[in-house]
């Protein structure tokens, strides 16, 4: 029998929510890996007592699916009075349409929002099995390439919704012409929010754009990294034909030269 029912004095309690590889790393009594989770909630379905209401924040690490299964199970399971989890909007990744990214594994941010003052804001929303951190993870801090990834798929996201037009959506590529990177504090694998400024746009023909981007982390209320991109975004076509010209320049077709040998 699942209990729903709260004890007057039952405790509240506040807890992160992390993947299984970072709670390893950082054996914290504040932080839940996903794993653990699992475990609270077929122990309440189960009749098991859960000692206080939890509130779970979503930190870093967890895999989106896995998220949604637990928030599911919760609320199938009738112990959403004792586990409260956040709402779906919170654990929703960005599209890979927006991020150009083919796994979900290595899409680390939520859809962004426009804000005030012409800034948009998006939370970071790491994999712990993410190209970046499947092979490297080490101390109790998301490492700064994880970071300056997730910046560059803001830049991508925040062009694709806000910038690029219904009609050439999907026909575009961006070209990075500089990035610039301070990391002012380390960030821990807790919430993290992200915030976008676009500036000097030079709009050329059909959503062609060329524009300065300035990035921003900040977590407990601090600003923690933060940095710039100067970036294109040009007709994939063109684009293209440039690559091409460029690889044909790097490596001159030879008269006479055919690939006799057999692959």
């Amino acid at each position: 029998m699942v209990r729903t029912a709260i004890p007057a004095n039952a405790p509240p309690q506040t807890l992160y929510l992390v993947g299984d590889r970072i709670k390893s790393q950082i054996p914290h009594p504040r932080l839940l890996s996903i794993s653990e989770l699992e475990v609270l909630i077929e122990n309440g379905r189960a009749g098991g007592t859960l000692s206080s209401v939890l509130r779970l924040r979503i930190g870093q690490g967890a895999a989106a699916d896995r998220l949604r299964e637990m928030k599911q199970r919760i609320e199938s399971y009738g112990l959403g009075n004792w586990i409260r989890m956040p709402g779906e909007h919170e654990l929703e990744r960005a599209s890979g349409a927006y991020t150009h990214k083919r796994q979900p594994r290595n899409i680390m941010i939520s859809e962004p929002q426009q804000g005030a003052d012409a800034e948009y804001v998006a939370t970071l929303l790491a994999d712990d099995s993410c190209a970046e951190m499947s092979d490297h993870l080490s101390g109790k801090h998301i490492q700064g390439m994880v970071l300056i990834e997730a910046a560059r798929q803001m830049v991508l996201a925040v062009g694709e919704k806000f910038f690029i037009s219904a009609a050439h959506r999907g026909q575009r590529s961006f070209v990075t012409h500089h990035i610039e990177a301070q990391f002012h504090d380390f960030v821990l694998p807790l919430e993290v929010e992200m915030k976008c400024r676009i500036d000097s746009v030079r709009r050329g023909a059909d959503s062609n754009f060329k524009a300065r981007a300035a990035i921003t982390f900040h977590q407990a209320g601090a600003l923690s990294a933060s940095m710039r991109f100067v970036f294109s975004v040009l007709d994939k076509g063109f684009l293209q034909s440039q690559e091409t010209r460029l690889l044909e320049r790097q490596i001159p077709e030879s008269e006479g030269s055919q690939l006799s040998c057999t692959l």
